[in-house]
């Protein structure tokens, strides 16, 4: 009887004490599902922002309490991952997914709680601190190093000194009751064995306030999506945040970077279409420079040609509901309140890739040509192709094409003749002439292909400087 009594308890408050109309059948929700774990989506999905969350949160303790709720729990938490835009629903499937929790998957636990500490909205964040430095989450440990790193992040910069202490005391109590070493984390970056050179004779700058995001997407095929791998993505992401850091004088701390990324992580980092307000836009000052670079896969949309960047969980062929869609990205950029602002895109939106047919079943005839949006002015972009081109890989020094040829031009090449003026400042307007020049080149050289970058932006922006 007094194991009982709590779930009594709990069914009580659900069912609003009444005798009359329940309030779940006002909303079409019947006993059997309010009670049932396979109405938890649909109980998350109707009282969003409707009913007081803790309501929500009793009827799906109900669920709890049955030994068998773990077996849901990776239907609960991708539920909770495709709703991260949702406030109220994104937090309600996270804590049951929490709850039910009992030696599942470990590494998709950690993406939910990623999530989670990374949310853009700060309410969220805090409950997760909070549940982060009780037992609730440091007793599954899964303090991978990215949520550590998340941790230390938000210690610093979170908006609210409140905000900033839960995250410290988050932080302390990870790593002391877990292991980061053995916890399971998205699939290692393998070691790093890039050729190209990232640091030729470059004055190494100091840049407090600039904030960088690296997303390296490179593991498509353990989705289970049957779209094949980009190679390189991971190493042209380390390269990317190498010279970020020795050379240009960015702080690691202000470096948002993410291996093989969800939706819900790119989303989180940088807004949706709805909300531009994500992690890139609250780490942001006026004096800030904003590097924002891409490797992975593109994927045009079947129905208008739109262009989308793949996160890794995505599927192609339903892209406009699982990509990241590349107006939204300049739209949202747009709105950052930054000095400077330059985006790197290494990824094509044909349909096809090195590597293989991203988009099954429609050949690349029948691929609408891509549509790619207008670019707000004072914005830097460097993009690896032209419409309908593919992307190359430089197999000798382990990266995509486009990235080493643009490491080459950083590194000084760009500056010298015939491509520069030899003033050891490297600009935009000599990286466009190097890359346009030597990609062309070796793309048509090693695979009988065009590939042409396209480059835009201020002309006379400084990318890096060389020793006297």
């Amino acid at each position: 009887m007094k194991k009982l009594f709590p779930l009594l308890l709990v069914f009580l408050f659900c069912s609003g004490f009444s005798l009359g109309e329940k309030w779940f059948e006002k909303y079409s929700i019947t006993q059997a599902e309010l009670t049932s774990l396979a109405g938890i989506p649909k109980i998350l999905t109707v009282f969003a922002g409707t009913v007081d969350n803790d309501k929500v949160n009793a009827c799906y303790n109900i669920a709890v309490h049955k030994t068998e709720a773990n077996q849901y729990f990776a239907d609960v938490a991708r539920f909770a991952l495709d709703n991260v835009g949702n406030t109220n629903v994104f937090y309600a499937a996270l804590s049951s997914a929490v709850t039910i929790f009992k030696d599942n998957d470990r590494d998709l636990l950690e993406k939910l709680i990623y999530a989670g500490a990374t949310h853009p909205n700060e309410e969220v964040r805090r409950k997760v601190y909070n549940s982060s430095y009780n037992s609730t989450i440091s007793r599954l440990n899964v303090a991978s190093d990215r949520l550590l790193q998340s941790l230390e992040n938000s210690a610093r910069n979170e908006p609210s000194a409140g905000a900033r202490k839960q995250a410290l005391l988050a932080l302390n109590t990870m790593k002391a009751k877990s292991k980061a070493t053995s916890a399971s984390t998205p699939k290692p970056a393998p070691k790093y064995t890039s050729k190209a050179k990232t640091d030729s004779g470059l004055k190494p700058e100091k840049n407090q306030h600039a904030v960088a995001v690296i997303i390296g997407n490179m593991n498509y095929m353990s989705a289970k999506k049957s779209v094949p791998n980009v190679d390189y993505a991971l190493n042209d992401a380390q390269a990317i945040k190498e010279i970020l850091v020795n050379v240009k004088g960015y702080r690691e701390g202000n470096i948002i970077y993410l291996e093989d990324a969800t939706q819900a992580e790119m989303v989180s980092t940088l807004g949706n279409k709805d909300n531009h307000k994500g992690r890139l836009f609250n780490w942001v000052r006026p004096e800030s420079d904003v590097f924002i670079y891409y490797s992975g896969h593109g994927a045009p949309s079947l129905t208008d040609g739109s262009g989308y960047l793949l996160p890794v969980d995505a599927d192609p062929t339903t892209v406009e509901l699982n990509g990241y869609p590349l107006d939204t990205l300049y739209r949202n950029i747009a709105k950052l309140p930054a000095r400077s602002i330059t985006v790197v895109i290494d990824a094509c939106f044909s349909g096809s890739s090195q590597g293989g047919t991203i988009t099954k079943n429609a050949s690349s005839i029948a691929l609408k040509p891509i549509t790619l949006p207008k670019v707000q002015n004072g914005i830097n972009v460097l993009a690896a192709t032209d419409v309908g081109e593919i992307a190359s890989w430089d197999t000798e020094a382990q990266h995509s094409l486009f990235t080493s040829y643009f490491l080459k031009a950083l590194s000084g090449e760009a500056d010298q003749k015939p491509y520069g003026n030899e003033d050891r400042q490297i600009s935009l307007a000599e990286v466009q002439e190097f890359l346009s020049l030597e990609v062309t080149y070796m793309a048509r050289r090693q695979y009988g292909r065009d590939q042409n970058p396209q480059i835009s932006g201020n002309s006379a922006f400084v990318f890096s400087t060389l020793k006297e």
